[in-house]
């Protein structure tokens, strides 16, 4: 139970203090809202007080931590999902309009996005196409020459062959002779 009203009281602190540093949105609050202010504050002081009353060093860190990690828990149940800022501190800070880009210039951008890509792969592609040209030429030219050597092999069998039957064939009729 002490624990719980520590946690609660640190939640409520944390909160409150965030709330009180803004005095321009302090100055901006109902009569209502002060007293809750005022009640919110007078919490944290007391959440202090109850959590200095424990005497272990450790079991007072381990409180303070089990405090810090419920208020974290509940401000992420509380916040929406979409935009979930980082840091508390961000959200008392007024966003700044940030310049939306010129719908011309991003379409340009786009544009260009495009084109660059279009340019890369048809480079791509030539490069690609050079180089099944240059295959196909060299296996071609590696055909034609095995073509040639086939043939020039053919020739010479056909002359040796040739010349054999004209040397039997002379030698046949220096026999008959």
């Amino acid at each position: 139970m002490r624990t719980f009203l520590c946690a609660a009281c640190a939640v409520l602190s944390v909160i409150a203090h965030v709330s009180a540093d803004e005095g321009a949105v302090k100055s901006e609050l109902s009569d209502a809202a002060k007293e809750v202010l005022a009640k919110v504050q007078s919490l944290r002081e007391q959440g202090k007080k109850e959590i200095a009353k424990i005497e272990n060093k450790e079991e007072r860190d381990l409180v303070e931590t089990m405090a810090i990690e419920a208020e974290v828990k509940d401000l992420k149940a509380e916040r929406p999902k979409r935009d979930t800022p980082t840091d508390l501190f961000s959200l008392l800070k007024p966003k700044a309009a940030e310049p939306k880009p010129d719908k011309a210039r991003e379409a340009s951008l786009r544009a260009r996005r495009v084109r660059r890509n279009k340019q890369r792969r048809a480079a791509a592609a030539a490069r690609r196409n050079a180089k099944l040209r240059r295959v196909r030429r060299n296996r071609a030219a590696a055909r034609q020459a095995r073509a040639r050597l086939i043939r020039r092999l053919q020739r010479a069998k056909i002359n040796q062959s040739n010349k054999k039957a004209a040397e039997a064939k002379l030698a046949d009729q220096l026999k008959k002779e």
